[in-house]
């Protein structure tokens, strides 16, 4: 019971809560099943986001988000035009 109260809580309160970023940012978001994580190799499933949704995305990995870019001119800005913005780049 105690368990259940506490994967509830934190399904959703909690992930819904940090879940919340991209959309507060305008940037469409992605989701990736765990299923698909699992059965995937990563470089599968990484090029089935970018078919899927364009240039410009987020995603949460473990509720952090992450913006994946895939168009040269936006990498370019975000890594010159705009590094003192983006501080926790990898």
């Amino acid at each position: 019971m105690v368990a259940d109260f506490y994967f509830y809580f934190w399904n959703h309160i909690v992930f819904d809560f940090k879940c919340d970023y991209w959309r507060k940012q305008g940037v469409r978001t992605a989701s990736v099943s765990l299923y698909t994580r699992l059965t995937k190799q990563w470089f599968e499933w990484q090029r089935d986001l970018y078919v899927r949704n364009g240039k410009c995305f987020g995603v949460y990995e473990l509720g952090k988000p992450v913006l994946y870019l895939s168009d040269p001119e936006l990498i370019r800005e975000v890594l010159v035009k705009d590094f003192h913005i983006f501080t926790n780049r990898r």
